[in-house]
């Protein structure tokens, strides 16, 4: 993180040699904790975080005139947040419910968890049969500061994986990689079924932007059973929310046939319901998100 002291670099590298699903966890509750002095105090008075999810940040504001704003600034966002956490954090943001609450994070709670977690790691005993098995390994390496170095990381380790399984922690059924007990598969697996899980209701909504969520959830259990618990109501919304504000964006006044997939889209309207009223009335609704060439041709139209 930026502006570390000696005392917090070492906290860093502590909480690094616990694995990168549990560092990457405590740089998500530290983005929601210290919010205000990562965006600046003028952007954490309107907009507020909700959660991070799979590198995107959830926001919401009560103003709905900052959502051109951030959506116009979005990049250089999402460089100073990834810029305070020296670290590939985050690399999209989305407007969550406004009914949406965040979480309620202390910014000196966290930090004291993890230093007794760390503590716990510490002393862990390794066997005398566990440190000659990984000296054995690091033996290999000619280079004596660097075989000294490779050594100390593999005992730390070594000590941060019994202390998992002494806490329940299980291999992932698909990598091997030690995840928690509540978790069946790891981070990692369960990312990339995640994304694929997306990729899959985008392409619906795309296909048909009128589909129900019902239809979608039973899609999903069909082709993809494992994530049938994932797909709830909310990240449907989700996911039909930002495809909404992307198509939005780059909305050309000119292509008929994009401003009605926008709007059976955001209303869920089958292409036999599609009237003109209601498409005027979408495209106002969503002006916010409109190019500006678009949203000057609604105001012009409605002064008329």
């Amino acid at each position: 993180m930026s502006d570390l002291s000696p005392i917090g670099d070492i906290m860093k590298k502590s909480l690094k040699a616990l694995g990168d699903d549990f560092y990457i966890k405590f740089l998500r509750q530290s983005l929601i904790a210290n919010w205000k002095e990562i965006i600046g105090e003028n952007y954490a008075k309107k907009i507020k975080p909700l959660r991070v999810e799979h590198k995107r940040l959830f926001v919401y504001s009560g103003d709905s005139s900052w959502k051109s704003t951030v959506y116009t600034y979005k990049t250089k966002i999402i460089k100073k947040i990834n810029d305070y956490f020296d670290t590939d954090l985050i690399d999209e943001i989305i407007f969550g419910r406004p009914s949406e609450k965040p979480k309620a994070i202390s910014s000196t709670s966290a930090p004291v968890n993890e230093v007794d977690i760390v503590k716990a790691v510490r002393s862990i005993k390794l066997t005398k049969e566990e440190i000659e098995e990984i000296e054995k390994n690091c033996a290999c390496i000619e280079d004596e500061a660097l075989r000294e170095t490779f050594l100390k990381t593999s005992i730390s380790r070594a000590k941060s994986e019994k202390y998992r399984k002494s806490q329940g922690w299980h291999e992932c059924p698909h990598c091997g990689v030690l995840c928690p007990p509540e978790q069946k598969i790891c981070n990692k697996c369960k990312n990339l079924e995640y994304e694929i899980f997306e990729k899959t209701v985008i392409k619906i909504l795309q296909e048909v932007p009128w589909v129900t969520y019902a239809e979608i959830k039973k899609e999903i259990e069909k082709t993809m059973p494992n994530m049938y618990g994932e797909c709830t109501s909310e990240k449907i919304e989700n996911l039909r929310g930002t495809l909404v504000q992307q198509m939005a964006q780059t909305l050309d006044k000119k292509n008929e046939n994009r401003i009605k997939s926008l709007v059976m889209l955001f209303k869920g309207v089958k292409p036999e319901d599609l009237t003109d009223s209601l498409i005027s009335k979408a495209l106002y609704e969503l002006r916010y998100d409109l190019p500006a060439e678009v949203r000057l041709s609604l105001v012009r139209s409605a002064e008329k």
